[in-house]
């Protein structure tokens, strides 16, 4: 939990959205000497028993982190090469609501796949939160839209043969030792320790 990850964003943006709507429950997972800074600041907002703070997870799928959230938030102020947290959620089928910063716009198409927003801007970001809160049907279909770009445009399997062709690499050469081979997988592993940002509703 850095700055530049924009927590700060997301603890105004948790406090327009809580003004609107009691019944939602914030969730910041990971870990940073920033931490207990951000756990003063959301008290002071009035936050305090509306966020969980999980700490590190090893295994934010197998922990269900994922699965839990009805909306994923990555409000990022630095330029992104490449969000993983954002990609894995994709794969999830869960809708973003993230900053249009880097390489995050390749990920997400706005307002098909998940929102985009200015950095810093929390008000935009709490709309679309909301937006997306009091619509199931468009978190159903935006989820659905991100995972197909997922398996579409980051299967591994693909990418990796397509990195083999582009250096003119035979495929019996590119073959493991062992005779084992490349099988395809949508993620290439979950993204141990990255801070990533989630809300749901109770």
């Amino acid at each position: 939990m850095i700055p530049e990850k924009g927590i700060s964003d997301f603890l105004e943006m948790a406090r327009l959205v809580a003004a609107a709507d009691r019944n939602v429950q914030f969730v910041l997972v990971g870990e940073g000497s920033y931490r207990e800074q951000y756990m003063k600041d959301a008290d002071a907002m009035g936050l305090g028993d509306r966020i969980t703070w999980t700490g590190i997870m090893d295994d934010p799928f197998g922990e269900g982190v994922f699965h839990a959230a009805d909306v994923v938030c990555q409000f990022s102020q630095w330029e992104e090469v490449f969000g993983w947290m954002i990609a894995e959620a994709m794969a999830h089928a869960k809708p973003v609501v993230a900053t249009r910063v880097g390489g995050i716009p390749e990920l997400i198409i706005d307002g098909v796949s998940g929102y985009l927003t200015d950095r810093g801007n929390a008000k935009l970001m709490s709309e679309r939160v909301l937006d997306l809160l009091n619509d199931p049907q468009a978190r159903a279909r935006m989820g659905q839209i991100a995972s197909e770009i997922v398996q579409t445009k980051f299967e591994l399997g693909k990418n990796v043969g397509q990195l083999i062709r582009s250096y003119g690499i035979k495929a019996s050469e590119a073959q493991p030792s062992g005779g084992a081979t490349l099988k395809p997988s949508v993620m290439p592993g979950h993204a141990t320790g990255l801070p990533t940002q989630e809300l749901h509703p109770d």
